[in-house]
């Protein structure tokens, strides 16, 4: 799926590392996070074990579990603690955990969770639901007027949520449940290359990516995912 000499030639020619540890196989690159505007990149690699992903950016080597991981995996309670509020997880779950960021999964949460943790979420971070409807919709490219449209429309994918107090960032899967969003031309000509594929297949190879934003800022960053490695492991 991905042009791997592309992609690592890129990487290492503006990373302060130079090569991959020798117990990362880089086949198994899964994700890759672009930044819209300033072009960097951060790769996400998988173990052979699944266990959990190596994030390789230009600060270093760090590793993102599943929230699943007995060991490294998600603390409810933490969570919890951190938003001031009493949420069970049966719909709303923490899809990752690396160090002290939580990626917690939205899509399959509705009702009255849904609106528990985004209320919880926005009082956290000290936002009205109206400031975090209009960053929903300036991801998803598209309009959302309240939380059950967003809901119904699985607007919001996932949320970063640092436990250390640092910037949230909110993913969206517009691809996959929308009309996708508008690409600028850098991003344009990094995804070509990265996918080796002509923009008439583009919109298919982005069916699963992510774009992300940060909660407070217009930084903006697109994420691929190589869905089916998963399942050829």
């Amino acid at each position: 799926m991905y042009d791997l000499d592309f992609i690592y030639r890129y990487f290492f020619n503006y990373a302060r590392i130079t090569e991959l540890p020798g117990e990362i196989d880089p086949k198994l690159l899964f994700n890759v996070s672009f930044d819209i505007e300033t072009g960097a990149i951060k790769l996400y690699i998988l173990d052979k074990s699944q266990r959990f992903a190596y994030k390789v950016s230009n600060s270093g080597v760090s590793k993102q579990y599943s929230g699943a991981d007995p060991e490294f995996g998600g603390q409810t309670q933490r969570l919890n603690h951190f938003l001031n509020a009493q949420i069970d997880y049966r719909q709303v779950t923490i899809d990752a955990v690396e160090g002290d960021n939580y990626y917690v999964y939205m899509e399959e949460a509705k009702g009255e969770q849904y609106q528990q943790f985004i209320n919880s979420y926005c009082h956290r971070y000290d936002i009205t639901i109206e400031q975090l409807l209009k960053k929903v919709s300036q991801i998803n490219h598209q309009t959302f007027q309240n939380l059950e449209q967003c809901c119904s429309a699985r607007a919001i994918s996932m949320l970063r949520i640092p436990l250390d107090g640092s910037p949230s960032k909110i993913y969206a899967q517009p691809f996959l449940y929308g009309e996708g969003v508008p690409i600028n031309q850098r991003s344009m000509q990094f995804l070509l290359k990265l996918f080796a594929c002509d923009a008439s297949v583009l919109k298919k190879r982005l069916k699963q990516a992510w774009v992300v934003s940060d909660l407070k800022s217009d930084r903006t960053l697109l994420v691929t995912q190589h869905h089916d490695l998963l399942h050829s492991m």
